[in-house]
């Protein structure tokens, strides 16, 4: 029985650790590719829901660009992973931590929350909930069942405060190094990880409670 508790230590262990995986997938210097859906126009250009690729490691992450003035590139390379966007774009300091409420509502969309899943209008509500886009501009640019939906998100997003694990994954460009986008993310375990992990422990649990009928 000894044993048995003390290999569920080792994996509970195991399990906290592997939390950061994602993050170690990341690294400075890294090239990315990256697609483009659910897009928002605005006259500085096209948002929307990116997929970026780590070209060096292959991780996969979604995400939406912070900056309504800053812009991604093919083969950008990874500047580094912070709090905060290294500029500001036109609404913040250089840098520019997120606020809350973004952090808040990307964490939503990365774990699997269906009440925001509209891509198209996260990207507005992270617009606005950075300043980066004024109430005006919202209403002449977007769609007005669009913005009604940002609306209903960034509204309940604002109710929330403290910090829920989002991170900055700044971009500079591939040969002059010159800042470019800052996109979200944020370090969640790989699913594979955590589905071996969850089938072992599950395994484990089952061992221990046989030996103990056992006895």
């Amino acid at each position: 029985m000894k044993a048995y508790f003390r290999i569920m230590t080792v994996l509970a262990v195991v399990t906290l650790s592997a939390a950061p995986a994602l993050a170690d997938l990341w690294n400075v210097n890294d090239n990315i590719s990256y697609t483009l859906s659910n897009a928002v126009w605005t006259p500085y250009g096209y948002g929307g829901l990116f997929t970026i690729t780590d070209v060096d490691t292959g991780a996969v992450i979604e995400t939406f660009c912070l900056e309504l003035n800053e812009h991604i590139s093919q083969n950008d390379r990874v500047a580094g992973i912070s709090d905060s966007a290294s500029l500001g774009g036109r609404g913040g300091g250089s840098p520019d931590p997120i606020s809350s409420a973004t952090d808040w509502l990307y964490t939503q969309f990365v774990y699997g929350n269906a009440a925001y899943s509209n891509g198209s209008a996260l990207q507005i509500a992270f617009w606005i909930l950075e300043q980066e886009v004024t109430a005006a501009e919202a209403s002449s640019w977007f769609n007005a069942g669009l913005l009604a939906t940002a609306t209903s998100y960034l509204t309940e997003a604002k109710l929330h405060t403290g910090s829920y694990g989002t991170q900055v994954l700044n971009l500079k460009d591939d040969i002059s190094d010159a800042p470019h986008q800052s996109q979200l993310f944020h370090p969640v375990p790989e699913p594979a990880t955590m589905l071996l992990l969850g089938i072992g422990l599950i395994g484990l649990a089952g061992y221990g409670r046989k030996k103990l009928f056992k006895k």
